[in-house]
């Protein structure tokens, strides 16, 4: 089913798509393929990432505006989806996995190999590898490839497979994986070659450049009204995006292949290099390099668990707090621990958003999100910080062991401490509510 909130990325295939896809709408068949489950889903969108698709989706009449629901059935044609790209070819790192029983695997290939050549020529842009592969693997050819390690060269002959799946790299860390041969490598930031007429080009990008900072800036607001997209702008992330590779542990491929893919349209890109220049780039759509997700959002799936009795009830009730409550001590730990960010945290326009959402779902959603914000206020309350009530018991404990009450200057001290501490974290929250600080 995909997202009511947002079906599909704008500027995306699944945008464009004729009749247009709404949210609620219920994906029946791909093709000729009935869909079961996401992994349907998934696996003919990696079959056919450059054809156009037929979508059969399941729609209520509610959400064109008649009073009676009905579901009926409406095809829908989903074009193929460009990369987007630059023209920038880095850099081919070390094989570092390898999969079991996999092409690469049965060919004597092993991690820390380095691939040098492909059918005797260059290896190109590591990020398209996957692609031209999958391409031989459709037509049952086979590759030769050169491989590199401890300063001996040896070549194999590998007949990839046609791969069922995709793989994005999302993870900061994560390397670049080739599916139809089952090995994943890593990618360098120095740039190899530069395509001609490309972006990287026009930019002034040249061979041995090293990127240490990419930052995708999006369009205006008003720019995004003059698109069409003006009724969502609240549902979309219009701060630009700074990754300095080196602070965030960020690698190429996901920056390229994943953060990029996902950018408004007609955002524009600044490379920060090593020699200090910075280079603004507007990335193009491939020609023949394909994006196989199309843009599609699919509503989060749930599970719902009703208890039978009024002692299962309790027992839930009581699970349910307990999580809630150790949610909050554990996103404590992590902010404190520098692995969440305080942008995480959320004031009373959030709360209230997020009650909003909560009450649209029903009473049941609605009781679970207050059990949640009610753990938060009791953990939040606790925290041993003078004018709370952790605070209090703090004193408390202190005279309960030494027999005598804390000295009344150093109570008052910390009292105004904790409520400089308080007032801060007031006008942190509110700030980020109000995007006077960005979350990001």
């Amino acid at each position: 089913e995909l997202s009511r909130k947002l079906p599909s990325l704008p500027g995306s295939a699944a945008a464009k798509a004729q009749p247009k896809l709404s949210g609620g709408d219920k994906l029946l068949q791909i093709g000729d393929t009935p869909i079961a489950d996401y992994a349907d889903v998934h696996r003919q969108l990696a079959l056919h990432p450059e054809e156009p698709l037929t979508f059969v989706v399941e729609r209520l009449a509610r959400d064109e505006g008649t009073p009676n629901p009905s579901p009926r059935r409406i095809a829908t044609v989903v074009g193929p989806q460009p990369m987007l790209w630059l023209g920038i070819a880095m850099g081919i790192g070390p094989i570092v996995a390898v999969q079991d029983d996999s092409p690469a695997a049965r060919a004597g290939v092993q991690p820390d190999d380095l691939l040098v050549a492909i059918d005797g020529g260059p290896v190109g842009d590591p990020l398209t590898l996957a692609d031209r592969l999958r391409r031989v693997a459709e037509k049952g050819g086979r590759v030769e490839l050169a491989l590199q390690r401890a300063g001996q060269r040896r070549t194999v002959q590998v007949a990839p497979r046609r791969p069922e799946w995709y793989e994005t790299p999302f993870r900061e860390k994560s390397p670049m994986s080739v599916p139809a041969l089952g090995m994943a490598f890593e990618v360098s930031r120095r740039v190899e070659a530069v395509v001609s007429g490309s972006p990287a080009e026009a930019a002034g990008v040249r061979p041995g450049d090293v990127v240490m900072q990419a930052k995708i800036v999006p369009p205006s607001e008003d720019r995004l009204k003059a698109l069409g997209y003006g009724d969502q702008i609240e549902r979309l992330d219009t701060e630009a995006t700074a990754i300095h590779f080196e602070k965030h542990k960020v690698t190429w491929p996901f920056f390229a292949a994943y953060l990029l893919q996902f950018a408004l349209p007609e955002s524009r890109v600044e490379l920060t290099l090593a020699d200090g220049r910075t280079l603004e780039l507007l990335p193009v759509a491939a020609n023949d390099w394909f994006q196989p997700d199309r843009g599609l959002r699919f509503k989060d799936k749930g599970t719902v668990v009703t208890a039978d009795t009024w002692a299962e009830a309790f027992r839930l009730g009581g699970r349910e707090t307990a999580d809630a409550l150790l949610m909050v001590v554990r996103f404590l730990e992590k902010m404190g621990s520098q692995q969440v960010s305080f942008r995480a945290m959320g004031g009373p326009v959030t709360i209230a958003q997020m009650a909003y959402h909560s009450a649209a779902k029903g009473l049941a959603d609605l009781l679970i999100f207050l059990t949640i914000i009610g753990a938060n206020l009791a953990v939040l309350n606790f925290l041993p910080i003078p004018l709370l009530d952790g605070g209090h018991m703090v004193f408390l404990v202190y005279e309960g062991i030494t027999g005598r009450a804390p000295n009344e200057r150093v109570q008052t001290i910390l009292t105004y401490l904790g409520l400089l501490f308080i007032l801060g974290l007031v006008v942190v929250v509110f700030g980020l509510d109000f995007g006077l600080i960005s979350r990001h």
